[in-house]
Formats: C-alpha cells, structure tokens, sequence
C-alpha cells in the first residue's frame, strides 16, 4: 500500500485521514501543547474519529505560539501521559530530522535491509509520510498491534541496564588485569635482568632472547594475555582490539618461546605465509627491535647489550668467523655451502645471512661475512668445487 496523499487537503481531513491510518477509531489520543518558552507542556485527550473537530482549537493554539504533538500510541485513557497508560503499539514511527528531501527519504527507505540465515527483508512500504516542519515522521501501521508494551519496555530497559553494567564491569576488571599484568611483567624482567650472568660466548641478540620472555615484553607494551591452557600456549589480545583472539605464545621446537600474530593490524604481524596463513613470528629481541625501536637494528642491539651487560661493539670478523666455527652453525654452512648443490643462489645466501645474523647483531657485518663466504663458493664453483 502507498503512503497516503494529502497533499492538497485541509488540515481536518488530513488530521481524520491519518487518524484513521493509525488508530482505531475508540482509541484515546494525547495531544500535547508544548509552550516554546516553558518547559512543561499540557495535554488533551480526545477519541481518534473526533481529532479532525479539535483541529480549528489546535490551530488557534499554534499560531498563538503551541508547538501540537499527538502520541504514536493509544493511550489507556484520559489523564494517562506516562508510559504505564501506553499498554499496545498499533504503528512504528521513524523520524528524520532536519531533512527537507523527501525523496533522500525514500532512497534511504528503500536501501534498508536485513540479512539473516540466508535470508533478505527489506521494509515495507510506509502507511503515511508527515511532514513535521523540520523533517519527516514515517509511519507503518502494523498488521498486528504489539500488546503489554509497558511490560516489554521495562524488561527490555532492565535487560539494556544490566547488560550496560556488566560490560562496564568487564571494562573496569579487564583494565584493572591489564595494569596488573604490565607492571608484574615489568617487575619480572628487571628481577631477569638483575639476575643474570654475562655469556660472552653467545651474541648480544641470543643473550637477550635467553634473558628475557617475549610473553613479558608483550604484556608490558599492552597486550593482554587470556590462559586458555592446551598446546597452543598462552592466547593473547593485542592492544585496542575487540576481538577475543589475536594470536598466541608457543614453545618452539628449538625451547625458545616465540608468538603468533594473526590479526592484520598487530604492527608484529609481518603478513608472511605460514603454513597457509599470513600472520607474525616473533621472539622476544624481535619485540623489543619493533615496538622499543621501531624496527632499527643497531640502536636495538645497542641497547640490547646494555640489558644483558656485554659491551656494545662490533667485534673483527675473525673473531665472528671463529666463533662460529665453534658452533652447530658451522654445520648449517658447511651443508649449505658445500653440500647442497640443489639450492638456488638466493637461498643459500638467505641461509648463510640468517646463520651469521645468529653471532653478530649488526647487519654491516652479516653482509660483509656472507658476501665473503659466498665469494668463497663462487671461486669453487670455477674451479669445480662442490657448488
């Protein structure tokens, strides 16, 4: 059905015609004189079908300075302005304020929409459209009218209330956990720090990752960790997220605990595949590299070996290359570089980087010894050696 067209009718037969849209015509109406000046308005309450004889006083009533208001609902009888008197819906009203367009009305009308299991229901065409004078009032007249609306109402607003409280609750508790857990974190690694002992057999990054927990440096730059036991280790939400799960700390095979990040806004999510999923692996030095130093290498290994009390310098290569000599390293190379003819040039130069990268914390230096040992390879390869 179309909304109705009163365009160029008198204001009794719109008032009756629209009357008789809304309301039955025994249902008892509230007409409000709102004052514009003065804050308490006075009422009338008249039957639907003799609205259109009150309207020449309500006319004298408005241009004497009366904004007039009508109820959306049937009220139970005379005198009754408070909710408890409103007890049955016959129609739903929209109101678009401040609109002077009514076909930017219509438009949004018709793109609204609601999808539910598969399914697509778009609103039904308005019983009225009303001019407000500053607006619009849309109308639907339901097909059956909703009964016992104060009731529905009042648990409808105990339930908003209790559900309001209880998330603000959760607020409170969740932010009350989360400075708990950032200052135990805190506490925690200064205690590490204090109680160490200096490794100088180990770099400065491997001595930082056997010093500190990537779960404490996570929590003490704001992410909030959630036991939820099993092997996928502590789950984690990261700072400003609503969501319940942004990813996790697990033990590796290696003993070193490392996190997940999944979420695509977690600055620590490098979006590198893994597994089929793109999501951030991280240890405890690559947290403090990116969230203390904002990703710069040598200013992290800087302070990195202020932490762990080695001294901050960048040792000869002799002294790298003897080192690793003397480490499992020294079999990932030998493989790498003599033994495994299949691998492509750039893999093999990612592997030796990353083996290096292991011994020294300065990328200068990783560069400098892998291109030697790689030139090493090239010369082989022109004699006839392995590679």
């Amino acid at each position: 059905m179309s909304p109705i067209d009163m365009t160029n009718a008198s204001t009794a037969e719109q008032v009756t015609a629209l009357a008789a849209e809304l309301f039955e015509p025994g249902d008892v109406v509230e007409v409000r004189r709102q004052p514009v000046r003065r804050y308490q308005p006075t009422s009338r309450w008249i039957k639907a079908r003799a609205l259109a004889t009150a309207v020449p006083a309500l006319l004298d009533d408005n241009r004497s300075g009366l904004d007039i208001y009508f109820g959306a609902n049937p009220r139970t009888g005379v005198g009754q302005r408070s909710a408890p008197g409103v007890t049955l819906a016959r129609a739903m009203m929209l109101d678009f304020d401040h609109v002077s367009d009514l076909s930017a009305v219509r438009a949004t009308l018709a793109d609204v929409a609601i999808e539910h299991e598969g399914e697509r229901a778009v609103l039904a065409p308005p019983t009225a459209i009303v001019n407000s004078g500053h607006g619009f009032w849309v109308w639907w007249r339901l097909v059956e009218p909703m009964e016992e609306l104060y009731v529905r109402t009042m648990a409808f607003d105990l339930l908003m209330t209790k559900a309001v409280a209880q998330a603000r609750l959760n607020e409170l508790a969740d932010a009350k956990r989360h400075a708990e857990a950032v200052e135990a974190a805190k506490a925690k690694m200064a205690a590490r720090r204090a109680a160490g002992v200096n490794d100088d057999t180990a770099n400065v990054i491997d001595a930082f990752n056997a010093r500190h927990d990537v779960q404490e440096l996570l929590e003490a730059h704001g992410y909030l960790f959630v036991p939820r036991g099993g092997t996928r280790g502590e789950t984690f939400i990261r700072p400003g997220s609503s969501s319940q799960m942004n990813g996790h700390v697990v033990t590796c095979g290696d003993g070193r605990r490392r996190s997940i990040h999944f979420s695509t806004a977690d600055p620590l999510n490098d979006g590198k595949f893994r597994k089929g999923i793109r999501c951030g692996t991280r240890d405890a030095f690559d947290v403090f590299l990116k969230l203390q130093h904002n990703g710069q290498m040598t200013p992290t290994v800087r302070a990195a070996a202020v932490l762990v009390g080695k001294a901050y310098k960048v040792e000869p290569d002799a002294a790298v290359l003897a080192r690793i000599v003397d480490s499992p390293d020294a079999e990932v190379l030998r493989v790498a570089i003599w033994e495994s003819p299949t691998l492509s040039d750039a893999e093999c130069h990612r592997i030796v980087r990353e083996a290096i990268a292991r011994h020294t914390g300065f990328d200068k230096q990783v560069d400098r010894l892998a291109s030697q040992l790689l030139a090493i390879t090239s010369a082989q390869n022109l004699t006839g050696g392995a590679r």
